[in-house]
């Protein structure tokens, strides 16, 4: 039986990050493209030591014949926001959604913070469990010299409020992954706060 999964994001770049962590999730070893799937939604065939996957790439939402955020905006205290992935699993016709998740490489400040929280509040909601995923270690630079000014280190309010959300409703949680410009020193910090391989679980 092959377990056929629905990828919709902001655009094919967010479609791909979250097909990357599905491979890695899955423990998927073989990968092929459908051939006969359009461009505009790629589809591809994917296989571990004990089932096969099909994932469907929908990039862009609003583009597509059926409107997957009515998943999301189906109550009145859900916000008109969405995630940047949502995926869902596909079975006699229905999609159900499993799992929505924010990418976050600039960790947000101020409304930009809270703007990505309204989308965990709409997805918790909705009962869909959400996931922020933010880099840590990055640095913000200098506009002339380019050179390292500080560090980039997460607004503690926008995760607490997360956890304190999840406590009554559907998990909304921060997950923090290592940013590719991450020092030695910070690498050490936060040894125990990085937590790709959990991501993946």
């Amino acid at each position: 039986m092959t377990r056929r999964f629905n990828i919709h994001g902001d655009n094919i770049v967010e479609c791909e990050r979250a097909f990357r962590l599905c491979r890695k999730a899955l423990n998927i070893e073989h990968t092929e493209i459908n051939k006969t799937a359009s461009v505009f939604c790629p589809s591809f065939t994917a296989s571990n030591s004990e089932n096969t996957f099909e994932f469907t790439f929908f990039p862009g939402y609003g583009r597509w014949n059926s409107n997957i955020l009515r998943l999301i905006q189906n109550t009145q205290k859900s916000l008109r926001e969405a995630p940047d992935v949502l995926i869902t699993e596909v079975e006699n016709g229905k999609e159900t959604p499993l799992v929505a998740i924010e990418y976050c490489g600039a960790l947000a400040a101020g409304n930009q913070a809270w703007q990505r929280s309204g989308r965990g509040y709409s997805a918790g909601m909705s009962k869909i469990p959400y996931l922020y995923v933010a880099e840590i270690g990055g640095f913000e630079l200098d506009t002339n010299t380019r050179e390292r000014k500080a560090a980039r280190l997460p607004n503690a309010v926008v995760p607490f409020s997360y956890l304190t959300y999840s406590h009554e409703n559907s998990p909304v949680l921060p997950i923090y992954e290592r940013s590719a410009g991450t020092d030695d020193l910070t690498k050490d910090i936060y040894k125990n706060v990085f937590a790709e391989n959990e991501l993946a679980s």
